[in-house]
């Protein structure tokens, strides 16, 4: 699974409704009602916030998923979730977060694009790639409104995932 290595401290999720990908099974109903982002060559990827109240200083945990709607498998280069994996995390006014040195070092490896260490996986029709971590990367103050996204970067695709919104508390 694709694993995601990024920490933060306190968020709250926005929950918004999203129509299933053709052929999908329909026994994940949180998988159906997940927000989606773009679909690009037939993916899309998913992040949500797994604490609805959280406090500030307390690890969260994110949800991130990768789908595939188009009626064909397609392979995805799994390398481990810093080496093709952008995390970006602004204000609502779109003002870029400072990042801790954890969140430094992971950015950097992300643009070294080292994918020395990768395995290709082959993602079914309607087949969904799930995984939670818990994070801290980011320096988030209490009483301000964050935007959180995810973008899976293999050669020329682009995959980005919805935008959530949280407040830390």
């Amino acid at each position: 699974m694709i694993r995601i290595m990024l920490l933060i401290a306190a968020l709250l999720a926005v929950d918004v409704m999203a129509a299933p990908p053709q052929g999908a099974q329909g026994s994940n109903s949180q998988i159906e009602r997940q927000e989606w982002g773009p679909a690009v060559r037939g993916l899309q990827a998913s992040v949500s916030l797994a604490t609805t109240v959280p406090t500030q200083g307390e690890p969260i945990t994110v949800q991130y998923r990768i789908r595939n709607i188009s009626g064909e498998p397609i392979k995805i280069v799994d390398a481990g979730f810093w080496p093709n994996h952008r995390i970006d995390v602004t204000t609502v006014d779109g003002m870029l977060v400072s990042r801790t040195t954890a969140g430094k070092d992971a950015l950097r490896v992300f643009l070294s694009g080292d994918r020395r260490k990768t395995v290709l996986r082959t993602l079914m029709p309607a087949e969904v790639l799930d995984d939670a971590q818990t994070i801290t990367h980011f320096e988030l103050r209490s009483g301000v409104r964050y935007r959180l996204s995810i973008t899976y970067v293999e050669g020329s695709v682009e995959l980005k995932s919805n935008q959530v919104e949280f407040t830390v508390r």
